[in-house]
């Protein structure tokens, strides 16, 4: 019995956060065959991720996105205030239309769905172990 041999890809994406799959869905759109290889086989629900400023809205706007995330999820963000302990502080308004409050799991959901919409072949649950560099490209080694 061989090896098991995977599709060929243009792009190997490894890490499923919100850079990646932003990454992932621009690299599908342009005609690339694109994967992303995830260890977290689930959306983890942590506070990480979740203020998104103004240049990383358009993004999301432009890639598909921002539309699908809910309404209930998500709060608008106007400003910036930073307080220190001793009561000094700094604050700052973005610029319109602001930034996005949005729940990791809401935005991960959207993110997700959106990259399934567009081709990207996701890989949750599965761990890089190695890669190697070949003569025409990347082998990836993941955990299965």
């Amino acid at each position: 019995m061989g090896a098991e041999v995977e599709p060929a890809f243009d792009v190997a994406v490894v890490g499923g956060g919100p850079a990646g799959l932003t990454l992932a869905i621009i690299a599908a759109q342009k005609g690339l065959r694109t994967v992303v290889v995830e260890r977290q086989p689930e959306v983890p629900d942590k506070a990480c991720g979740e203020g998104i400023m103004p240049p990383g809205l358009r993004v999301l706007e432009r890639i598909g996105v921002a539309a699908r995330i809910p309404s209930e999820a998500s709060a608008r963000i106007t400003g910036i205030r930073y307080l220190q302990e001793d009561g000094r502080e700094a604050a700052g308004a973005l610029p319109a239309p602001g930034g996005l409050a949005v729940r990791r799991t809401a935005l991960m959901e959207a993110l997700q769905s959106r990259a399934r919409e567009v081709g990207v072949t996701l890989r949750l649950g599965e761990g890089l172990r190695r890669h190697e560099r070949m003569e025409d490209g990347v082998r990836l080694e993941l955990d299965s």
